[in-house]
């Protein structure tokens, strides 16, 4: 039974999506800085933020073996053991920032930015 899951799709099958997430969040890391939708943007942050969580408590082979999992190419998950971590390691919450940017001209959905602090 499914009483009281929510889950979101964002509109598309099951392995566009988990690809999209992957996309979104290796170029959060490469850049520092995007502009999406505010769902996109939401599922982004939970992802991340709990990539971050995850890398705080367990060892450096287990870290690593996670990162292959969510991250995409290896220079976005060289920088996030080089410099995203160490920079989180005391910080509790809050990694993540995300910024309302207005409108969509096309079909006004509500874009924001999305940053990491």
């Amino acid at each position: 039974m499914r009483h009281r899951v929510k889950k979101n799709s964002l509109n598309m099958a099951n392995d566009h999506r988990v690809l999209l997430v992957k996309n979104l969040v290796t170029d959060l890391i490469e850049n520092g800085k995007l502009k999406t939708t505010e769902k996109r943007a939401k599922i982004i942050q939970s992802e991340l933020e709990k990539l971050i969580t995850y890398a705080k408590t367990h060892n450096q082979l287990m870290i690593i073996r996670r990162l292959k999992q969510v991250i995409l190419t290896e220079s976005a998950s060289k920088k996030f053991l080089e410099e995203i971590f160490p920079k989180y390691k005391e910080q509790k919450s809050g990694f993540v920032r995300i910024i309302n940017a207005g409108y969509r001209a096309g079909d006004a959905a509500i874009l924001c930015y999305i940053e990491l602090v």
